[in-house]
């Protein structure tokens, strides 16, 4: 369906993420209640805080006008929440997509959130409780949003839309996985390059 977005709104579109819980939160202090914010997918992998980066995210799932688009790091987000249900982890599973479920480019993030339990000793029934959390906002990640705002019409995506739909009379034809995944295959491999950022 299309949501039809107030005029007097600020709509506010942010992507990519990916567990960078310091920047996310100086983002959400600044919005109003009246904003239409809609998150554009990939909320995990790569960066330091995946715990508190996917305990405000969860905070956010009553906020009125706020939508989740799903991005392609963000398949995993629902294996992690199954993984961490009955509130155990185990060390050694780390790195073995048979034990988590857990995708191997998302092991990273698994590992992180495990570290986050040990380290500040959280127990069984809180990180069940996150686990909760977690899989209540995969649920509501959605793979695009059509809107309208400001007479116009917007298709609101993480990775794009096809060239095929030429305008939003065309929505049938939107290939889902695309929108998700991309439309192309690209000339570097981004982790790779992300990777090669970081500090040795």
């Amino acid at each position: 369906p299309t949501l039809v977005i107030p005029d007097e709104s600020r709509l506010i579109a942010i992507g990519d993420i990916h567990n960078d819980y310091l920047s996310l939160q100086e983002i959400v202090a600044t919005f109003r209640e009246s904003d239409a914010v809609f998150f554009l997918g990939d909320y995990i992998d790569r960066g330091p805080q995946p715990f508190e980066t996917l305990e405000l995210l969860g905070s956010l799932l009553n906020r009125p006008n706020t939508w989740f688009i799903r991005g392609n790091h963000d398949e995993s987000i629902r294996h992690i929440g199954e993984y961490l249900k009955d509130g155990n982890y185990r060390f050694s599973d780390l790195g073995d997509a048979t034990k988590t479920g857990v995708r191997k480019t998302a092991q990273d993030t698994l590992g992180k959130l495990i570290e986050h339990f040990y380290t500040h000793h959280i127990q069984a029934d809180e990180i069940k409780q996150f686990a909760s959390t977690i899989r209540s906002f995969e649920n509501r990640l959605r793979s695009f949003a059509h809107i309208k705002y400001q007479d116009k019409e917007f298709i609101l995506t993480h990775s794009g839309i096809d060239n095929e739909v030429v305008s939003c009379d065309n929505l049938n034809l939107v290939n889902l996985d695309s929108v998700t995944f991309g439309l192309r295959s690209y000339k570097y491999d981004i982790d790779q390059k992300y990777r090669e950022t970081l500090p040795q």
